[in-house]
Order: structure tokens, then C-alpha cells, then sequence
């Protein structure tokens, strides 16, 4: 599934053939990837981002921020597989 506010549904399905969803329709991930720096993103609390995965232990749970908009210190402290560049 992918989410981006900014981005036009009809332009990322007609190029990229991908359809977007809201991100309030995203449940059950096992891993989600943060790929862009949006205020929508960066304002989401991990409490938020939390609420995107199944149900299980922080340990299974993977976040990868390619734009580095996580504190890395708090997803660790939190027992999130967390990884950025």
C-alpha cells in the first residue's frame, strides 16, 4: 500500500501504475517505509506510525525513514527495528 497526500492518484497510477490509498486505510504492515519528508509524515508521533502495524511485539515491527524524520533514539528505546540513511 502507499500513501502520499501531495501526490495526484491519477499521475502515480497513469506513470507508475501504483494506486494510492489515504494512510488512514493502512493496518496490519509488518514494515513501513517513510520515503518522504511531508509535514504529515514528520508530524506523525511513532504512537501514530504505530497504529499502521499488525498486532506484535515492537521487535518485529520495521521502519525504514529514508529522510531521516524519526528520532532514531526513541523507535530504538521503543524496541522498533528501525533503520535510516
Amino acid at each position: 500500500l502507499v500513501a502520499d497526500p501531495w501526490a495526484s492518484a491519477s499521475d502515480a497510477k497513469r506513470e507508475y501504475n501504483i494506486d494510492l490509498t489515504d494512510i488512514s486505510n493502512i493496518k496490519d504492515a509488518d514494515c513501513v517505509v517513510i520515503a518522504v519528508a511531508h509535514n504529515e509524515f514528520r508530524e506523525m508521533s511513532l504512537e501514530n506510525i504505530d497504529l499502521l502495524f499488525k498486532k506484535c511485539d515492537n521487535s518485529e515491527k520495521v521502519i525504514i525513514d529514508v529522510k531521516s524524520i524519526i528520532d532514531k533514539e526513541k523507535a530504538e528505546k521503543l524496541g522498533y527495528r528501525y533503520w535510516r540513511l
